[in-house]
């Protein structure tokens, strides 16, 4: 751990933030402000990552309408890995399916 604080420290940051909510706050909406305000400072080319983590984690607490925004940032990114890209996509997907909402937005739709 002390190696990524080193080398992640923006990631153990929001790490902290997450599991701080899930501990203390579970059956709450996470307040995404702080979270949004260090995504931002990241570089476009390492965003897409922290949004496919922040995606995944809203969605296995039950906060899909925060989730999509994240998985669509991520899925949408020119920098994110075939695979991230996928899983972003299949998982905006099944948002949009389980709350009967439109379809993904067109770009997701590849």
């Amino acid at each position: 751990m002390r190696k990524h604080r080193r080398d992640a420290p923006r990631t153990i940051e929001i790490e902290k933030i997450l599991g701080d909510a899930a501990r203390t706050h579970p059956s709450e909406t996470l307040d995404t402000q702080p979270i949004d305000r260090i995504i931002s400072g990241l570089s476009e080319q390492t965003r897409w990552h922290i949004q496919f983590l922040v995606g995944a984690y809203l969605r296995a607490h039950r906060q899909d309408n925060l989730a999509r925004s994240y998985l669509e940032r991520c899925a949408q990114s020119p920098y994110a890995t075939k695979w991230f890209t996928a899983l972003a996509r299949d998982q905006v997907r099944e948002i949009a399916q389980n709350t009967k909402s439109p379809q993904a937005s067109p770009a997701l739709a590849r």
